[in-house]
């Protein structure tokens, strides 16, 4: 459990500096560490929003919520508002 609580808090650390490639490869080790933890699979989610792969960021933020039935409506909500939001901006800025 160390293992992952590591490679979850550099991607946490990572995420908020902005480096989601980065986050994304220390929530890739955080889950293979510990499969059932819906953190780390909500956290990789915004991380693959980020970086553009949106199939992948709600087949993550699914997997969280079928861990933790309360963070459900948060995480898939979240994704898809994360995703509808990043495009809105990426068509602005072109």
């Amino acid at each position: 459990m160390l293992y992952y609580s590591g490679h979850y808090a550099a991607a946490v650390s990572l995420f908020g500096k902005w480096d989601w490639k980065a986050a994304d490869e220390e929530t890739a080790p955080a889950i293979e560490l510990n499969p059932n933890s819906w953190e780390a699979h909500g956290l990789r989610a915004f991380d693959l929003i980020a970086i553009e792969r949106r199939e992948d960021a709600l087949q993550e933020a699914k997997r969280g919520s079928e861990l933790d039935s309360v963070s459900e409506p948060w995480m898939l909500g979240s994704s898809l508002y994360a995703c509808t939001e990043l495009m809105r901006r990426l068509r602005n800025c072109v």
